[in-house]
């Protein structure tokens, strides 16, 4: 398989993973803004920064406008400067499906075309200014349309394999960050059993997992929380099931090539997150910073085994565009 084509599958789904996560991360601070006692002028300023954009908006909009609920949001939502904002990464998606247009299917091809296509029209500004809810709802179901349309109209070799890697590697990314977006927010507090359980309901309310956790009699603190997010072994967004599933993808791709020390790293990392999520005291903002921190590894990891191009800056000009 060309090197490219498997890169532009890869970021194709990483991408959409990431304008899906970006929607979830919004309606996550959006709802703790609602439901805790933060101080307006701190309720804005975590999502900046857990998005790792605060230093780019800074220079772009100025300190104060952090603190601004409207600025932020059109920040993270609209702005194609901000390279990991949900126009964004929806029209990277586009850009790796069309460089690719012989691999996926016309069902992919239109799904994302489309969904560009809706992003950018007056139509979904309409939605966001109406009811963002609403809009952040249809972002995700467009997403979860476009995956379910590769599943099913996809030949599962090794280009969609990449795609399921790459969606795989970006979910345990950004489930971390949405989580840790509790800790900007509220502080070192977040996870303490004092920590009020509606703001813990908010954030798996946002990543779907508000029923599961419930049904497996999940404690009401944000230490519980935080532990079924992280290491959960079969709940889809958890980090270490979004790991064992790219562990497992990458296993099909060495099965059709050769071993590479990517496989043997992803398992690495899932030890060590069990060795220290086990620790009697866990500092859960420090660990979940270190999730991130390895997962982008991991990736630059994929990209020197399986791709072999020199790193690039986010802001040049190519399908890659936006590597950790």
């Amino acid at each position: 398989m060309i090197c490219r084509v498997a890169e532009n599958c890869f970021w194709m789904h990483r991408y959409l993973e990431r304008a899906d996560n970006m929607a979830r991360l919004i309606d996550a601070t959006r709802a703790l803004v609602v439901d805790t006692r933060v101080n307006h002028r701190d309720r804005w300023l975590p999502l900046v920064i857990v998005a790792g954009e605060e230093e780019r908006f800074r220079e772009k909009y100025g300190p104060e406008a952090s603190f601004d609920r409207v600025t932020v949001q059109d920040f993270l939502i609209w702005d194609r400067e901000n390279p990991v904002s949900v126009a964004s990464s929806i029209w990277w998606a586009r850009e790796n499906a069309r460089m690719v247009r012989e691999t996926v299917s016309l069902e992919v091809w239109e799904s994302i075309n489309s969904f560009w296509l809706w992003i950018k029209s007056d139509a979904a500004r309409q939605v966001f200014d109406r009811d963002i809810r609403e809009f952040l709802g249809m972002l995700k179901a467009n997403v979860q349309l476009i995956r379910g349309v590769s599943e099913d109209t996809l030949s599962h070799d090794e280009p969609f394999d990449f795609m399921a890697l790459g969606r795989w590697l970006e979910r345990a990314n950004q489930t971390a960050r949405i989580l840790d977006s509790r800790y900007h927010a509220l502080g070192p507090s977040a996870y303490s059993d004092e920590a009020e359980y509606a703001q813990s309901l908010t954030l798996l309310r946002s990543l779907g997992a508000i029923e599961v956790y419930m049904r497996r009699g999940g404690r009401q603190n944000g230490r519980d929380m935080a532990d079924f997010l992280v290491t959960d072994a079969a709940f889809p967004r958890s980090v270490m099931f979004s790991l064992s599933a790219a562990a497992w993808v990458h296993g099909r791709l060495e099965a059709r090539s050769c071993p590479r020390s990517t496989g043997g790293k992803i398992g690495e990392l899932k030890d060590q997150i069990a060795l220290r999520w086990s620790a009697a005291e866990v500092n859960v903002h420090e660990e979940l910073t270190f999730i991130v921190d390895s997962v982008a590894e991991l990736c630059n990891n994929v990209r020197l085994d399986w791709f072999d191009w020199p790193p690039m800056s986010q802001d040049e000009p190519n399908a890659r565009q936006g590597e950790e």
